[in-house]
């Protein structure tokens, strides 16, 4: 079988690269530099895995992975940017991602989450311990309407979000997955305090957000021969048959 794979960057010659040391996997590969090009090549097919720039020059790349993630869901998205995880936001929200990687212990915990009694509209914070959600919810029940997602679908309805106090992301996938939802609901107009869990039992241990596995994205610069692990293992996800979800290329 013939995979498709769909390489979207605005350096040319790094994806012209990739391209090439993917020629002897039976791989076919389809470049875009742009959003632009990468919506039209989405009129000529589907992909079973798509390598998205975050930052394009007509555009921030997280408005289509969730677009993607939304309509195609059996697509394997996979992320690169040379930003830290904290400045990936930054286009979307005006603001630098606020990382909490303390582990949940009581005291700290309570002080972390005084200070969400300070945060502005445009304030997304990630933590890493899913305790923080449990403590927070007991916290503010009767104070604050939070209101909780865990699917891309649920998100769909951005009415429920507006009306919150508090928007709390959680899943069990990729912080990537988080990221695109957030840019979701900035594109939806809705500017409320975004809190960010990952699911994982994986993220107690140390330096978890940083794995690849739980980012969901690759960091340049990459390793060219580990790219190519990289890619038997992406398509290695990819569920049977492609998918027939609706049209990305509007």
């Amino acid at each position: 079988m013939t995979h498709r794979v769909l390489l979207i960057d605005d350096n040319r010659d790094l994806i012209d690269c990739l391209a090439f040391l993917m020629e002897d996997m039976n791989i076919q590969v389809v470049k875009a530099y742009d959003l632009a090009e990468a919506k039209s090549a989405f009129q000529k097919g589907e992909y079973d895995l798509v390598f998205l720039d975050i930052r394009l020059p007509d555009g921030n790349g997280l408005g289509m992975y969730y677009e993607i993630k939304a309509n195609l869901p059996a697509t394997v998205i996979v992320p690169m940017t040379g930003f830290r995880l904290e400045q990936i936001l930054h286009d979307v929200n005006g603001k630098p991602l606020v990382m909490v990687d303390s582990v949940f212990d009581g005291d700290a915990a309570l002080s972390e989450l005084d200070e969400l009694d300070e945060l502005t509209e445009l304030d997304t914070v990630l933590f890493r311990d899913i305790r923080y959600l449990e403590h927070l919810m007991a916290r503010a029940a009767g104070q604050r309407k939070i209101v909780l997602f865990r699917s891309f679908q649920a998100i769909a309805d951005a009415a429920v979000a507006g009306d919150a106090d508090i928007i709390v992301l959680c899943l069990s996938t990729t912080i990537m997955d988080l990221f695109a939802m957030v840019t979701y609901l900035r594109d939806q107009n809705i500017f409320k305090p975004v809190l960010l869990f990952l699911d994982k039992p994986a993220m107690i241990s140390q330096n978890a957000m940083l794995q690849q596995e739980n980012t969901g994205c690759i960091f340049k610069p990459f390793d060219p021969q580990k790219f190519l692990e990289d890619v038997h293992a992406f398509l290695a996800l990819r569920a049977p048959g492609r998918d027939a979800g609706r049209d990305v290329s509007q």
